[in-house]
């Protein structure tokens, strides 16, 4: 447990484990501690023979903060992800990235393909015509935060219900990353995710308007990517043994037979045509 100087910022990360490279980078509002209690125990994979690293990402957890928007760029998080591989002396590893840091592993795999031996991405983010709809909904938080500033940006959260993960933040991240990520200067490259050759296991789930079935559908289309699709939106949170299980049966190469999660999981090709379902009505937040 330590920290590192990655770009500029002076990040938390935390190593456990001995063997193959696993980097586990957490979701928009997230942090190491935060994914733990969402299902991605990072102790419990290296406990299956995995050396794994996880990061507060900047301006998350306990990492340095920055309240300029072009620092949570979509290229900025995945040269900060190739960036702690750097710092901790690793070559090549595979990631688990949830969201956000989804989103900074497929950067990364097109970015450095010879780093990324395999990816898991959990609820990857939206892309193309989908990130209107998480724009609107973010958006409007981060007004909350503009006008009201954090006390009253806050108070109207919790009047909502949705105060807890922005209870965590430190100040002025919540509207800078939200900027950064859904209005800055760059946008996921949808069409070149078919790039990536590296094997991939997508985890998604339908319901969910701010990382939709269709980024799975999209991200299954890459050559050597399994797309699994949960029953429900909370279900890895609530499974955390068969997330556990899962990620270090991919990891491990192990054909999809051999893999066993509890039902009622279902296993998808990776081109599935399953229509979303109906959205929530929450504000935002991730693992």
């Amino acid at each position: 447990m330590g920290h590192v100087s990655v770009g500029g910022f002076d990040l938390h990360v935390e190593e456990i484990g001995v063997g193959p490279h696993l980097v586990i980078a957490h979701g928009m509002f997230g942090s190491v501690a935060r994914s733990a209690r969402n299902g991605v125990v990072g102790g419990e994979i290296a406990k299956r023979g995995f050396h794994v690293v996880q990061y507060d990402a900047r301006g998350h957890g306990r990492s340095e903060s920055t309240s300029l928007r072009d620092d949570y760029r979509w290229e900025a998080l995945a040269e900060e992800l190739l960036g702690v591989m750097d710092a901790v002396g690793l070559k090549q590893a595979s990631v688990l990235g949830t969201s956000m840091g989804a989103g900074a592993a497929l950067l990364a795999a097109l970015a450095a393909p010879d780093r990324i031996e395999r990816l898991v991405l959990r609820t990857p983010p939206a892309m193309g015509p989908d990130v209107r709809r998480v724009r609107r909904r973010l958006g409007a938080v981060k007004v909350l935060y503009r006008w009201l500033g954090t006390a009253g940006a806050m108070a109207v959260l919790s009047a909502l219900g949705q105060a807890e993960v922005f209870a965590e933040q430190q100040t002025g991240v919540v509207p800078a990353a939200i900027e950064g990520i859904l209005f800055g200067r760059s946008e996921l490259p949808e069409q070149r995710m078919v790039e990536i050759r590296c094997p991939a296991l997508i985890l998604t789930h339908a319901g969910d308007p701010d990382h939709p079935l269709r980024s799975g559908e999209v991200l299954g289309r890459m050559p050597s990517a399994t797309l699994r699709v949960a029953p429900c939106r909370g279900y890895w949170h609530t499974h955390p043994e068969a997330l556990t299980t899962l990620v270090a049966s991919f990891l491990r190469g192990e054909p999809l037979e051999d893999w066993h999660t509890p039902p009622p999981v279902r296993e998808l090709p990776p081109n599935s045509g399953l229509q979303q379902t109906p959205t929530s009505r929450s504000l935002g937040g991730r693992s």
